[in-house]
């Protein structure tokens, strides 16, 4: 049997199992607190589906969970899987992740979320949602679940003990990552647990992509901050990586783009080590090999191979081409050599290689032409390069005169030792010059002076006679001698009489009429020696003196010319030849020469007084005067004759007098035919024309007379008709277009008791006054009379008959002579008997009624015509034969066709 103690302890010993369960999951459990996150570790709720209970919240509600259990108790890792529980509704949810910002309180930082779509097939289920590479959110000691409902709820929770361990509100929203929010802002809550847990682990590490075996080579001319590589490197959880170099000298790295530039790196081997990590301290190294090369000295092409040339007699030290090597080595220094004994390379101030010379070299052209000078340029590396310069000799070349030959003045007041002349030279090779000279006499007045090249004189010149001396020159530049080349000194103050030489001429000058004013005829020359110091003055006399109105000569130049006034006019001319005796003179002594000049005629053209000219007249038919436009037209040439003529074919112009007349009928009432007009009028004198412009207006005449259509027109009417309506329209014709063609319209109503009719401007007769008072069978005829513009006009009778029926016949105008019936006299006469007729009737029925004669027999006929007719047709009146024609007429209207006597056609 067991004691009491045994069994006291076996009592103890599952509270005892329980405790050590407990201390060693507090242990793990801060163990696993300041290391990465271990792969499979679960953030949340292990067993999401016990926590279905409650959907709390709205749409838009945002939830930070606090409660321990939600929150990271690792360094580092990501999350690779999220497991909820979905309640009762479908849609998105945000699962997220949220960090407080370091040193604010209850500020927090979205730094990851994912958003996970619930279809209707999952809600009331448990689901696990896999995150892909690159899309998992990373997470750090501390961070905190959350979740985000931009529509109903989705994520369930239990109510349990333990705590204030989440806040909810929907003032957050789809803040997006990267954003903050004071949850302090919002009320904690407890007793509630959510259906969702995040598995986290510590991620795969970086690595670098292309560092594997990686090398580049470059020189070392390159500039600072030269682009020499990019190191790349790759994360599959995409966690934001940390790259960096080991330091080096030559080289810069920049951590943000991965790239690696230079800093003026000499020639030589290097080896750049990296390393990248992520945010879990997982890291990778690489390296890169780095050649640098050491850049060659270059003669560029543009300095040589080249060419020059050297003078056979140069003697100094002379830079005959410059050589601007490039190394792009900034380490290196370049020498320079050349081989060839006359020549010699140095470094210039400019750092520039010059190839020279050297002093007293000895060149004759005549033993060697050209010399090949090879040059080498080496840098410190003990690189080079070559190439050569090609120096040609060139022959001397001989001096030059640049003043020579020439010619100078000076005066007789000149006095021994004074300079008159400095001869000018060139030599391009600029060697000294030596001068001699010849005299054009024996005993010369001026001497020169062998270096200088100075002339001067050697005694007084007032006593000389001789007007010009001729010293010629030579010069030697000790290999050639040009010359000689001339000088001529002329002596001013002995005075030289000057001379026309081109004067006299064995022909007579001739000056055509036309030649404009101020125009040169001849140009007189003259010499002197004394130009120097005194002017020629031209002057000429003409005879007959009427030349001089039309010619004269320039007084300073000799030259003869037209006046610049006064125009040549070879009819106005009493004189057509003249004679100008011209003269120069220095002032002391002139020179005189006649030339003869002769005025040549010139047919000149006719000219119109005016631009334009006017002509009025009336239309007219061929062959009549339309009117004179007073042509005015003169000719220079008094023997010529002028002729008029004209440019429209339908005017005739009289040659001689210019009076206009009609070449056609010229009709204005004709369409097309103008009222106006312009021509151009010419004026010839068989040879030459002149032009101006004539306007013909042609008046039109009132020369148709307006006629109407009929003689006779007849309308009818009605007893009802009103006042206004149109009964019917007289209409006329006109000939003539334009103003005379238009037409007024009037009625003659004299011989009627009252003005019962009016007319329109277009001949429409209508009613102006009701003829209901006159009784039925009334006619009316008055006179219709058409006017033009012109005051012509023509008549014609209208006869109005008026029928009592309500509704007026159709109008009827007829071109025609009336009929019988139609002529109101034979109406009036006809009617009066027909009613005496009637009254003569009706007293013989009366006395046979009244005796009783023929009883019978009128009682047969009554029964006859009751019969046949209704009754009333007896009580109508009888219509007088004119009405009833009419109304046979009327009622045909448009079926029968009546014919026009007068006319012959048929209407």
């Amino acid at each position: 049997m067991p004691t009491e103690q045994t069994r006291l302890h076996q009592r103890a010993m599952p509270t005892r199992r329980i405790l050590c369960v407990f201390i060693l999951a507090i242990m793990l459990r801060e163990f696993a607190e300041g290391a990465n996150c271990a792969s499979g570790r679960t953030i949340g709720e292990n067993d999401p589906k016990k926590k279905d209970d409650d959907l709390d919240g709205t749409v838009g509600t945002s939830t930070l969970i606090i409660n321990n259990d939600y929150k990271v108790d690792c360094d580092c890792g990501n999350i690779y899987e999220w497991e909820y529980y979905a309640k009762t509704n479908a849609g998105q949810v945000h699962l997220q992740v949220w960090r407080e910002v370091s040193g604010s309180s209850n500020v927090f930082t979205l730094v990851g979320e994912n958003i996970i779509t619930v279809t209707a097939g999952m809600v009331n289920g448990e689901h696990i949602e896999a995150i892909p590479a690159g899309q998992r959110i990373q997470v750090q000691q501390d961070d905190y679940l959350g979740i985000y409902n931009p529509g109903n709820p989705i994520i369930s929770n239990k109510h349990e003990g333990g705590g204030k361990d989440f806040k909810e509100t929907e003032s957050v929203g789809n803040i997006g990552v990267g954003n903050t929010f004071n949850w302090g802002t919002v009320t904690t809550d407890d007793d509630r647990k959510y259906a969702i847990n995040a598995k986290v682990n510590a991620g795969s590490g970086p690595t670098f992509t292309n560092l594997a075996s990686a090398s580049v080579t470059m020189v070392d001319a390159s500039n600072i901050g030269h682009y020499l590589f990019t190191v790349s490197a790759n994360d599959a959880d995409g966690d934001t990586l940390t790259t960096t170099m080991t330091t080096e000298t030559y080289f810069d790295f920049d951590t943000s783009t991965l790239t690696v530039k230079t800093n003026g790196v000499p020639a030589g081997s290097y080896t750049l080590n990296f390393q990248t990590s992520d945010p879990c301290s997982n890291s990778d190294s690489g390296t890169l090999s780095v050649t640098v090369t050491n850049s060659l000295p270059v003669i560029p092409v543009s300095n040589l191979p080249s060419r020059c040339y050297i003078h056979e007699d140069t003697t100094s030290e002379t830079l005959q081409h410059s050589i601007t090597v490039t190394d792009a080595s900034p380490s290196d220094t370049v020498v320079c050599t050349e081989t060839e004994a006359k020549f010699l390379s140095k470094l210039t101030s400019a750092s520039v290689y010059g190839i020279y010379s050297k002093a007293n070299p000895g060149f004759v052209y005549s033993t060697q032409k050209k010399y090949t000078i090879h040059v080498t340029c080496t840098d410190s590396s003990s690189d080079s390069d070559s190439s050569s310069l090609t120096a040609y000799i060139l022959p001397n070349v001989p001096p030059t005169f640049t003043n020579l030959p020439n010619s100078v003045s000076t005066s007789t007041l000149t006095v021994s030792g004074t300079s008159v002349f400095q001869v000018s030279t060139s030599d391009s090779e600029g060697d000294g010059i030596t001068f001699s000279s010849t005299c054009s006499v024996a005993s010369c007045p001026f001497t020169l002076d062998t270096s200088t090249g100075e002339i001067q004189t050697n005694t007084n010149l007032n006593v000389l006679t001789t007007v010009g001396y001729d010293i010629l020159v030579s010069i030697n530049d000790g290999l050639s001698t040009v010359g000689p080349r001339s000088l001529t000194i002329f002596i001013a103050g002995i005075n030289t009489s000057p001379v026309i030489q081109n004067l006299p001429l064995t022909f007579t000058l001739s000056v055509l009429e036309s030649i404009g004013l101020n125009t040169a005829v001849y140009q007189v020359k003259a010499v002197d020696p004394d130009t120097a110091t005194q002017t020629l003055t031209y002057s000429a006399v003409f005879s007959p003196l009427e030349g001089a109105t039309i010619l004269t000569v320039d007084s300073s130049t000799g030259l003869l010319h037209t006046s610049s006034t006064t125009r040549i006019d070879y009819e106005a001319l009493t004189a057509k030849t003249f004679t100008a005796t011209i003269s120069v003179t220095d002032g002391q002594v002139t020179d005189t020469q006649s030339v003869s000049v002769a005025v040549a005629d010139v047919n000149e053209s006719p000219a119109f007084a005016s631009a334009t000219y006017y002509v009025i007249g009336n239309e007219g038919s061929a062959g009549t005067v339309l009117g004179d436009p007073g042509l005015s037209a003169t000719d220079p040439d008094s023997g010529d004759v002028i002729t008029f003529s004209i440019s429209c074919q339908d005017f005739l112009i009289h040659s001689t007098s210019g009076v206009i007349s009609f070449a056609i009928d010229y009709d204005l009432d004709i369409a097309g035919v103008a009222s106006s007009v312009s021509c151009i009028v010419t004026v010839s004198d068989g040879d030459l024309v002149a032009t101006s412009t004539l306007f013909i207006t042609v008046n039109d005449v009132n020369d148709n007379t307006p006629t109407f259509r009929a003689d006779y027109y007849t309308f009818s009417t009605t007893i009802y008709v009103s006042v206004g309506d149109v009964i019917g329209t007289v209409t006329a014709t006109d000939g003539d277009l334009g103003i005379y063609g238009s037409m007024t319209y009037s009625i003659d109503q004299s011989s009627l008791t009252d003005t019962y009719f009016g007319v329109t401007g277009t001949g429409g007769v209508y009613i102006t006054k009701s003829v209901a008072s006159l009784g039925k069978g009334t006619s009316f005829t008055f006179t219709a009379v058409v006017t033009d513009y012109g005051g012509l006009n023509d008549t014609a009778w209208v006869t109005v008959v008026v029928f009592s029926t309500t509704t007026a016949p159709s109008t009827t105008t007829t071109e025609r002579y009336l009929e019988f019936f139609e002529d109101p006299r034979n109406v009036a006469w006809v009617t009066s008997f027909g009613i005496c007729g009637i009254g003569a009737i009706i007293l013989i029925g009366y006395l046979i009624f009244k005796h009783g004669i023929l009883t019978s027999f009128a009682a047969g006929v009554k029964a006859a015509l009751t019969k046949s007719r209704p009754k009333k047709m007896t009580k109508k009146p009888k219509k007088s034969l004119r009405l009833r024609k009419k109304r046979r007429q009327i009622e045909v209207g448009g079926h029968a066709r009546y014919h026009d006597r007068t006319k012959g056609t048929w209407l």
